[in-house]
């Protein structure tokens, strides 16, 4: 007799995933703490239990809506930060665009204004957000500019500099365009590739590099 094969590890997975993608919803319309668990559970049309076996909290949850996609683009900027292929200078750009996707594009672009309304209330949450997402990124960033540096193609500036210098920017776009989502205008006056594309100007000027046209 023959049997068919069952994958029991997709089920919990698309659930997980539906759970995401209506959770980040949820939160960016209500707020954190506007948002319960029941809601969340109605929601996905799950029991309160089940969304448990998934998540262990609401915490659990935000977390897992922030990091949605974030770790693709953390890996696109390791990637580029380490192209022996390219010199410094030029990986310049590439390192900018991935820093782009992680805090504009990502879930956590989206849900910029959750992050503050959060941390302020939940200081753990704070902590939380820095050494699973912004650390890792600042140590990517560090150890690219220190080996330009070392080599002579980074003019010596102190990392911490170019560290706020690199994520400062793209920060204050994404609050900016968050603050004025609602009102049809937040891509007219935060166009993100105009400020990328002079945010690479910045850069350049701050390491040394020539700038080019």
């Amino acid at each position: 007799m023959s049997t068919m094969a069952v994958n029991f590890s997709e089920e919990p997975v698309q659930t997980s995933d539906r759970i995401i993608k209506l959770a980040t919803e949820l939160f960016l319309k209500q707020g954190y703490a506007g948002t319960s668990i029941s809601a969340l559970a109605s929601a996905a049309g799950i029991q309160k239990a089940s969304l448990y076996h998934h998540f262990p909290s609401k915490e659990a949850v935000l977390f897992a809506c922030l990091q949605s996609g974030y770790a693709d683009h953390v890996e696109r900027m390791r990637r580029a930060a380490g192209d022996t292929n390219l010199s410094h200078s030029e990986r310049l750009e590439p390192v900018l665009d991935a820093v782009y996707g992680a805090i504009v594009d990502s879930n956590a672009g989206r849900m910029v204004t959750i992050i503050a309304e959060t941390t302020s209330r939940f200081p753990e949450i704070a902590h939380r957000f820095h050494d699973h997402f912004m650390a890792e990124m600042q140590d990517i960033l560090k150890a690219y500019i220190v080996s330009g540096i070392n080599n002579g193609e980074f003019d010596n500036v102190d990392p911490m500099t170019v560290d706020h210098a690199m994520f400062g920017v793209p920060v204050n776009l994404t609050l900016n365009r968050a603050m004025f989502a609602g009102f049809g205008v937040a891509d007219d006056r935060y166009d993100a590739n105009a400020v990328k594309a002079h945010h690479v100007v910045i850069m350049r000027k701050l390491l040394g590099v020539e700038v080019s046209g």
